[in-house]
């Protein structure tokens, strides 16, 4: 069966890796990345696209991006340790912070209930912020790795109390943040503090190149997927406490490479070592590095027609809305698609 429908193609807006994309109210697509410009495509007429290029905006490569609904802007995190909120109707900085020093932020998430954001950064460090102030709420955690991806229970959930994160070393970190404030310590050689994650756990990996590079709940909160350098998807069982499952079901951990390989495809699609993202469709459902998988029984790759048409190509950021998915790629075009399931 296939699930997705190419729609268009939207090119010529990035002179390089398209490191982020996202969906945002009015119909539209931003995507950003290594050239440091800002597209608002709409998604009524692919051939009106606003550009936002301003140097004052960044200075270095747009990494990650969020929309807040809180606040109605966009937020942008840099290779250079920035955070900035961006109003995208006059096209100019609200105002900008160094979030996580000189170091690359990886990941930001904006909680949908209370305004908030999520950092993640190569300084090791995962940050709460209130994103009206330049200073954090709280440093949640520090490790000597590079943290690359997060996600919580954020979206369209108001028991926002979760958040997980991982990277370099692929030890998963799992805190409760009703706990932030009564249950740190101090980290060794530094006036930071770190608090005690609910959870820790190291998911298992095939190779030195298992190193995880996204990071995704379901939208019904009940499953977690890692993907890896090495093209491994695990999944595991999320309880109603947070805590995921130390067990991982035998048909839960299987290797796209070794699909690809399978059907005699390059493996290899991701040699420059970008951080590929995933994202659900539904709670079943999953885009990863153009694989439609079901995890309704396992894991299993339902539609690879994406993956087919761009084998040659690196499937960097993915988001998804209603009925269209959105892919950027290491050549600077965005691929959208239409939701063919039923």
């Amino acid at each position: 069966m296939k699930y997705f429908q190419e729609q268009y193609a939207l090119k010529n807006g990035h002179n390089g890796p398209v490191l982020a994309t996202k969906f945002i109210p009015n119909q539209r697509l931003v995507s950003a990345g290594m050239d440091s410009k800002i597209n608002i495509w709409s998604l009524r007429n692919t051939n009106d696209t606003y550009v936002i290029s301003d140097s004052q905006l960044q200075y270095s490569p747009i990494t990650t991006i969020d929309f807040s609904t809180q606040y109605n802007c966009l937020l942008t995190g840099s290779s250079s340790g920035k955070i900035t909120l961006v109003d995208l109707t006059k096209g100019h900085k609200i105002f900008d912070y160094k979030a996580h020093g000189s170091n690359v932020i990886n990941q930001l998430q904006s909680n949908s209930n209370d305004g908030s954001v999520y950092s993640v950064g190569d300084d090791g460090n995962l940050k709460v912020w209130d994103i009206r102030c330049s200073n954090p709420l709280v440093n949640l955690f520090h490790t000597d790795y590079p943290l690359f991806t997060l996600d919580s229970t954020s979206y369209g959930n108001k028991d926002h109390y979760y958040i997980y994160t991982t990277g370099l070393d692929p030890t998963i970190y799992i805190w409760d943040l009703r706990n932030q404030n009564s249950n740190t310590n101090k980290i060794k050689g530094s006036k930071q503090k770190n608090c005690n994650p609910l959870q820790k756990l190291t998911t298992p990996t095939h190779n030195t190149n298992g190193s995880t590079t996204s990071i995704a709940l379901s939208p019904d909160k009940s499953k977690l997927v890692t993907f890896h350098f090495d093209n491994t998807l695990t999944v595991r069982s999320v309880e109603k406490n947070g805590t995921i499952s130390t067990k991982i079901p035998v048909d839960y951990n299987t290797d796209v490479s070794n699909m690809i390989n399978h059907k005699k495809l390059c493996k290899n699609h991701n040699p420059g070592k970008f951080l590929s993202r995933v994202k659900f469709i539904d709670d079943n459902l999953l885009f990863a590095a153009g694989h439609i998988v079901d995890l309704a029984d396992g894991i299993d790759i339902v539609d690879d027609a994406i993956y087919l048409a761009n084998h040659n190509n690196t499937f960097i950021d993915v988001d998804f809305i209603s009925d269209k998915v959105a892919s950027s790629f290491i050549d600077g075009n965005l691929e959208l698609y239409s939701y063919n399931k039923f």
